[in-house]
């Protein structure tokens, strides 16, 4: 590499001798004066290269990372006084690496001082700035320069159509990603480079004439992987408005997506002889010692060594704080309308078979061994479930094929095929899911490359050895930056189609660059809910198509990770098609019959050490359908049965969450999609297979019937706490708030709907839960808060009779959620004048609801959540409805049957109910600890009291005597008044009710089995809690 160096400084040197004398232009940065130079190839779009720009090669963006720099995070450029970049033959050096491909048109030497940027601007002097496409070159972060995207190809397809280019280069392999996450070696310091281009890009562009507001960051294969990592910074945040990435997304680059590697632990060993158990103290200043004077050269032997992508990603707690799936939670809400174009080439990993025939293979060397062999190494992150997972991709990607060890052409598509899913497609699938479920992003644009071109003599001589010509990894950029060795007239032989599709990427990108939007331009919709891989197959006719990845998304998205007993990602909500024999062995895959049909699970292994905090293990199966989509007109309906389904029920993924405004507490961490469609349930099992059925416990969740999910209740906490100990669970969710409880007792709004909802859940459970390892006759309800009231209702309601065996109610019951207990809220009609201008006249006249029903039916459900705010803390609640209530709580007691007098009941209440919305109260700032006094008292009273009318003075005395008077406090005394007005709050709305509902299960109902409780321990668990403890002074 010594030798390579010096012979590309000679050349350099001689050529730049020789220089093409171009106009200079000079530009003044912060950090000083920059000259660079125009460069005019003409105005005759007939030839290859046309157009103009002032052109800036080699700015320096950093303080060299030499020295005690190497291993650190990169430092701010030092000023200059003047920065001469006028000889166009003089390209900065390029990061120490490997030889790459394409490979530099322009000579650069190596060197660790390579922290530069190329700018391309179509005008320095333009008085309306430039948008600002930053580029980030790929290469398995081991290779890559900027030499590669020589300026005539950037100047005819990009800058010649308005935009201003800036290609940056960033630190490589050892030098760039080594890593002990400490602070000797901090992680992703490539990254860490990029983001500083990215400031100096804000601090300086407008000089060059961009406009640092209108930044479109666009990389490939691992550029991509960076497009999308900065896309998931918090450090990234604000340096750019719109993101391309073209066959890459942060998974695809990120340590343990596929395994992990432990590379820089090796490289520790092979360069240092630093061994595992000294990387294992944590003690790293020796290997600093030794790396730090280790010349560049050697580290670049190491890459050779360990697979094409050695490097990648990894969580450091700061560029990276979390794993992206986690981080797209954090992604500010600007990010909702963020323009992004995301996609691959149809052939990726064929470009890997080409460096392998390059290396020797050949291509009788494809058969069925072959294959075999690379699944054995490509999947051995699996484990011991290596052969399984094996067997899944054989029985959709080979077995369909039905080769003989002859067909090694096909042989060898078939292979890439597996791969460019695996490694490609299903990633970016999973990034398309996260943008549009978590991020509810309607400005992502998803394509496929697939146009075949000659224009690489390198793969015209592939095509003509093995008869196949893919559309490999990297071939786009070919097109994009219209390099000269693939271009020149006189070196290949490009054709009228290469030069219209050359044109469509030019034109595409900067469009989207400029506008932010290629809808019109290249008639290219986004991704929607409905058609959420919809992509743009790009050939030299370009079509828009359905189904982008069906393979790829359903085999490494959803059934590998069931198979693998891995714990699933977020898959999108859709069913898994019958790719796979279902009598196919899957030991951690869960398959089981219900008579609607097959449901796919998985299991959950945790562990069997009791001292972790999470042990034991579950069948699992998450989002199964228990009623047909109250959507359309069943909106507003009461549910129906669900169907039988065809094709399994993919039970790996979280559902949709019924809408609902916030996430309530405890939060949901799924970050489940609002929907109208989320009438499903997950079913925790300990064995499914279990000849002794389990007993079942079917919750209820609360939320004051507005807020709620299943993704509240997480896995592991109900595997260690409830399922291990020999029950199986039911979590599910009912529709809330307007959808669910919005009434006008009539036909067209039915009551109680959420309720229904609830009973066929319940009769689901009766007539499925068998074939989970329940036993039907053994079910107990329980419920907390608003659950508890359903809990309670179910007990009262006739139509609930066999449905269950014995009940439990955690800080609620019926009367607590009664329209009418407390007072009637009239909530309902108060909606349909907000929502429909409904008045109360037309309501009372009881004519006009049709009219109402056409209003309230085809309105978008998110109208509906900014409604419950107006109307109090508890705006819907249960009603008498004739069916389900036909009656008040306190009369339809005596009409349980006979057998209930027998029924194990066991209910209670929190000491300090009423503390948790005062606590709100505080958190929202509605209210601080000095309002709390003996004002804030009577007024508080005088409201919640309201519904006695004219005896409410005389219910307030009588409040105040009992609980007040006694304490003689005065108004300076604001933590006690907060425990007061808890204490009159917590008994009126909770122990009150609790003491009515044992009042009636004993005098009415003679039950002697009714367990009472009352939970008193404080804990400093819930932080939030914490915080209000040491503001109040009460906990």
């Amino acid at each position: 590499m010594a030798m390579q160096g010096t012979i590309s400084v000679v050349v350099c040197l001689l050529i730049g001798g020789v220089a093409a004398q171009w106009p200079t232009v000079t530009v003044q940065t912060t950090k000083g004066s920059v000259t660079g130079y125009r460069k005019d190839l003409g105005s005759n779009t007939s030839n290859t290269y046309y157009g103009q720009a002032d052109v800036f090669v080699g700015i320096p963006y950093a303080q060299p990372p030499v020295n005690n720099l190497r291993f650190t995070f990169p430092q701010d450029v030092s000023p200059w006084i003047a920065l001469n970049l006028s000889n166009p033959n003089i390209w900065p050096p390029q990061c120490p690496q490997k030889l790459g491909f394409p490979s530099n048109i322009k000579p650069q030497i190596q060197s660790e001082d390579c922290l530069y940027m190329n700018i391309f601007s179509p005008n320095v002097s333009a008085t309306t700035k430039y948008p600002v496409m930053f580029f980030i070159h790929g290469g398995a972060f081991a290779t890559g320069s900027v030499g590669v995207y020589e300026d005539d190809g950037i100047i005819r397809n990009l800058v010649n159509r308005g935009v201003l280019v800036v290609v940056i280069q960033y630190r490589l392999n050892v030098l760039g990603f080594f890593t002990t996450n400490t602070t000797e070696f901090p992680a992703n310091l490539g990254l860490h480079d990029q983001i500083l281009a990215l400031k100096f890009v804000q601090r300086e562009i407008g000089a060059f004439g961009g406009d640092k507001n209108r930044v479109t960051i666009f990389g490939q294969s691992a550029g991509a992987c960076s497009v999308s990592v900065h896309t998931y910074s918090p450090l990234s945040v604000g340096l750019f408005q719109q993101a391309i990435m073209e066959s890459g997304t942060a998974l695809l680059c990120f340590d343990g997506s596929f395994e992990y590697g432990y590379w820089s632990q090796t490289a520790a060993q092979q360069f240092c002889n630093f061994g595992p158990a000294q990387w294992n103290t944590g003690n790293f200043a020796a290997l600093k010692q030794c790396m730090q004077n280790i010349p560049f050269n050697t580290f670049l032997q190491y890459n050779v060594d360990h697979g094409p992508i050695p490097w990648a990603i990894s969580v450091d707690g700061y560029l990276i704080p979390d794993f992206p799936r986690n981080l797209a939670a954090r992604r500010p809400a600007s990010y909702s309308n963020m323009p992004i174009m995301i996609g691959t080439n149809l052939d990726e990993w064929g470009f890997y078979e080409l460096l392998q025939v390059i290396e020797g293979l050949p291509l009788e060397g494809y058969n069925s061994t072959f294959s075999a062999q690379e699944m054995a190494v490509f999947m051995s992150m699996y484990g011991d479930k290596q052969p399984l997972v094996s067997s899944v991709i054989t029985s959709v990607y080979i077995d369909p094929l039905n080769l003989n060890d002859s067909q090694n052409t096909e042989w060898l598509k078939a292979i890439s095929r597996w791969h460019t899913d695996g490694a490609f497609d299903a990633v970016t699938c999973r990034e398309i899911d996260w943008w549009q479920d978590v991020n509810n992003n309607t400005n992502v644009h998803l394509y496929r490359y697939s146009y075949r071109s000659n224009i690489i003599s390198l793969l015209s001589a592939f095509d003509s050895y093995t008869g196949w010509d893919p559309v490999g990894h990297g071939e786009e950029i070919l097109f994009i930056f219209m390099m000269p060795q693939f271009w020149q007239p006189g070196v290949t032989q490009a054709t009228a189609d290469d030069f219209t599709v050359a044109e469509w990427w030019g034109k595409t990108w900067t469009d989207f660059a400029k506008t932010g939007d290629v809808t019109q331009s290249a008639n290219w919709p986004a991704i929607t809910p409905q058609n959420r891989y919809q992509f743009l197959e790009i050939t030299t006719n370009t079509t828009v198509k359905q189904d982008y990845g069906h393979n790829a998304r359903n085999v490494f998205n959803q059934v590998m990770p069931a198979v693998a007993f891995l714990t699933p990602q977020i898959p999108p909500p859709m069913a898994i098609p019958s790719i796979l024999p279902i009598n196919m062995p899957a030991p951690g895959a869960r398959i089981v019959q219900t008579s609607k049909g097959q449901v796919i699970g998985f299991n959950r292994f945790i562990s069997n050490d009791t001292t972790n905090i999470y042990f034991g293990a579950a069948d699992v199966f998450l989002g199964i359908p228990y009623a047909t989509p109250p959507t359309g007109p069943l909106r507003f309906a009461k549910p129906k049965e669900v169907p039988a389904w065809s094709t399994p029920v993919d039970a790996t993924k979280w559902p949709n969450q019924c809408p609902q405004k916030g996430s309530g507490f405890p939060p949901n961490p799924e970050l489940q999609p609002l929907s109208e469609d989320c009438l499903y349930m997950n079913i925790f099992s300990p064995d499914i297979n279990t000849k002794t059925k389990f007993p079942v416990m079917f919750f209820i969740h609360g939320g004051g019937f507005n807020i709620g999910n299943v993704g509240t209740y997480q896995i592991d906490g109900v595997i260690r706490n409830l399922v291990s100990r020999g029950v199986v669970v039911v979590i599910f969710q009912y529709r809330i708030n307007v959808l669910g409880f919005f009434t006008t007792n009539t036909t067209e709004f039915p009551a109680n709907l959420g309720l229904y909802d609830q009973l066929l859940a319940l009769k689901f459970v009766q007539s499925e839960i068998g074939a989970f390892g329940g036993d039907k006759d053994q079910v107990t309800i329980f419920g907390q808060s608003a659950g508890a009231c359903s809990v309670s209702a179910h007990t009262l309601s006739p139509l609930s009779r066999g449905l269950f065996k014995q009940a439990l109610m955690e800080s609620g019951n019926a009367e607590l959620c009664f329209d009418g207990t407390f007072e009637y809220g009239y909530w309902s009609q108060r909606v349909a004048q907000q929502m429909c201008n409904f008045t109360a006249a037309m309501w009372n006249a009881g004519t006009y609801f049709g009219q109402l029903k056409d209003c309230m039916q085809n309105m978008d459900f998110n109208n509906f959540l900014y409604l419950n705010q107006d109307h109090g803390g508890l705006p819907w609640v249960m009603t008498v409805d004739g069916d389900f209530m036909p009656d008040f709580p306190r009369n339809l007691a005596a009409q349980r049957p006979a057998s209930y007098s027998n029924m194990p009941v066991l209910m209670g209440t929190n000491i300090d109910e009423w503390g948790f919305y005062e606590l709100e109260q505080i958190v929202s700032l509605k209210l601080k600890l000095e309002d709390f006094n003996s004002t804030l008292s009577t007024n508080e009273m005088l409201y919640f009291m309201r519904m006695y009318g004219e005896n409410q003075p005389l219910i307030t005395k009588i409040l105040t005597s009992v609980y007040v008077d006694p304490l003689n406090l005065n108004d300076s005394q604001h933590t006690e008044w907060l425990k007061v007005i808890s204490r009159w709050h917590t008994d009126g709305a909770f122990e009150a009710g609790a003491c009515r509902e044992i009042d009636r299960w004993r005098d009415i109902n003679n039950n002697t089995n009714v367990y009472l409780y009352r939970n008193t321990y404080r804990s400093q668990m819930i932080g939030l809690m914490t915080a209000f403890a040491n503001y109040t002074g009460w906990n």
